[in-house]
């Protein structure tokens, strides 16, 4: 039975591993999201992707395997709440959205990512001026988030 189970984990960690990860870029000042996996793999087929990557995409190049969220030039750093959060809820004047998906990877997101690219990435949300999230606390506390063009993950936490 442990043998088997060891097997298991075994192609599960392989499987993990070999899944590919997914690059986008985001430039912050008009908005620009695009997938750019195929043109990184097509860089990195030839080898000259690994040395120019940081000048054609000037770190806004984010990573996105097996759904922890990083940017391509820095190390991943985490963001710890002190407290349990009970919901996100992103509102506008149009919109009123649960966002589950990111209440369920909140440590599997780098603190330093723009907030307005996991808004995008998670539910394909575009931010207006009248966005901001509301976050309930477990102990009935309740945080109003204004976003910003510039506001970053770890804000919001």
């Amino acid at each position: 039975m442990s043998l088997l189970l060891k097997i298991i984990l075994t192609f599960h960690k392989i499987k993990l591993y070999f899944t590919p990860i997914n690059y986008y870029y985001y430039n912050y000042n008009n908005g620009y999201f695009m997938n750019v996996s195929i043109i990184i793999y097509v860089l990195n087929l030839f080898l000259v992707g690994f040395f120019i990557k940081h000048f054609i995409f000037n770190d806004s190049l984010y990573c996105v395997k097996n759904n922890k969220i990083w940017i391509y030039s820095k190390p991943f750093e985490k963001k710890y709440s002190k407290k349990i959060i009970k919901s996100i809820i992103y509102k506008d004047d149009t919109l009123k959205i649960n966002l589950n998906d990111i209440k369920k990877n909140i440590y599997n997101i780098d603190a330093n990512i723009d907030l307005i690219f996991i808004l995008y990435l998670y539910n394909r949300i575009i931010v207006n001026n009248k966005s901001y999230i509301l976050i309930n606390y477990f102990n009935n506390e309740t945080k109003y988030f204004k976003i910003l063009k510039n506001s970053k993950f770890h804000m919001m936490i």
